[in-house]
């Protein structure tokens, strides 16, 4: 069954638990993007924001990591077991221990795969990660149109996650829409992270409601 996890930096940021709230019986899970403005030009959420938000839901969470020194920050997040951490590839200096420093904390590893970036730099570690993240758009920024070479990464993921019987779920984030949402779920996408195309119409629920309907047929 596919799942959406609503990006919660479309939301209303001065209304946030009261946004939580409202999705938690509608979404599988909430998305978190915390940037620094080195990695990406963009701030969102910060550690104390992220970690006061995994206190009061239960829903999955994905915190996604786009800083310059994820394996430092890593140590101030106080999360619950399970909660999947993402990094991007080109921003640790060590993936491997970094992984193993995210399973030690019981949680669970991804790592997020810009347009720009070869597959080739994530493929030997695929094995050992629960979820990798394509980013159908350049990260930083809600709202922009899904990069088309984004489709041909989740194509050759996908492949090869069933020859090699990969475990790791295929997730999608950037550019969703209701007019390509089954698209890239027949590519391969398995969790959809989704912002605007919730947040910015005048109906949230009807507009995800609608995207589960379209997505699940």
């Amino acid at each position: 069954m596919s799942k959406i996890f609503l990006s919660l930096m479309a939301a209303d940021q001065l209304n946030l638990e009261h946004e939580i709230k409202k999705f938690e019986v509608y979404c599988d899970g909430f998305h978190l993007d915390v940037m620094d403005f080195h990695f990406v030009p963009n701030l969102t959420f910060g550690i104390t924001a992220i970690n006061q938000i995994a206190r009061v839901t239960n829903k999955p969470l994905n915190v996604h990591l786009m800083v310059d020194d994820p394996e430092e920050l890593l140590e101030q997040l106080h999360l619950r077991p399970n909660t999947l951490v993402t990094f991007h590839i080109e921003s640790a200096e060590n993936p491997d221990r970094l992984i193993k420093k995210i399973k030690n904390k019981e949680l669970l590893a991804g790592i997020a795969l810009s347009p720009e970036i070869s597959y080739d730099m994530v493929n030997k570690y695929l094995m050992y990660i629960d979820q990798l993240l394509i980013m159908g758009v350049e990260p930083g920024f809600s709202g922009r149109e899904l990069i088309p070479a984004a489709i041909s990464t989740l194509e050759t993921v996908a492949i090869l996650k069933k020859a090699k019987n990969l475990k790791m779920t295929i997730a999608i984030d950037g550019g969703i829409t209701e007019k390509n949402i089954v698209e890239l779920k027949n590519k391969g996408a398995e969790v959809f992270h989704i912002g605007s195309a919730v947040f910015d119409t005048d109906d949230h629920i009807t507009a995800l409601e609608r995207l589960y309907d379209v997505l699940n047929g």
